[in-house]
């Protein structure tokens, strides 16, 4: 969900081949060889017709009983898709669940303040911004530590 949140940006790819690429069935729409295509992955990853409320936080979207992103094909492009997928997903899937894991393992109480510790909400997305960046608006959090 953070990946998508962050992934505003465009997507570029150039058709090095020699032949034309069909885009429908009947071959009449083509990527000329040559030529680039673009993709605005905002546009997708913040599609109303796929996602709810899609400027919110909201990780349960992809759970296996909402599934927000098998809405349609390639319903989200948060780790490049088809024959371009990142070539760090495993390993970056693998650091957030060990650090989700840690992190309520060793936590019982979290939750977002600002400086003076008053109770603070996600902060917006910067659509604007097209890699990650940290939130426009100072956002902290406060913790406890379990006890045994």
């Amino acid at each position: 969900e953070s990946i998508r949140l962050q992934s505003a940006g465009n997507a570029f790819r150039k058709n090095i081949s020699n032949s034309a690429i069909p885009l429908n069935k009947n071959g009449t729409e083509v990527i000329p060889p040559g030529a680039y295509v673009t993709y605005a992955v905002g546009d997708l990853n913040f599609n109303t017709d796929i996602y709810t409320d899609p400027d919110r936080f909201d990780p349960g979207r992809f759970l296996p009983d909402r599934a927000e992103d098998r809405k349609q094909h390639y319903g989200a492009m948060t780790w490049g898709l088809a024959r371009h997928p990142c070539l760090g997903m495993r390993f970056a899937k693998l650091e957030n669940n060990l650090l989700t894991a840690f992190f309520v393992a060793y936590f019982d109480e979290f939750h977002l303040v600002d400086r003076k510790g008053n109770s603070a909400g996600v902060p917006p997305v910067n659509k604007e911004n097209h890699t990650a960046k940290k939130p426009d608006v100072e956002v902290l959090l406060k913790y406890h530590v379990k006890q045994d």
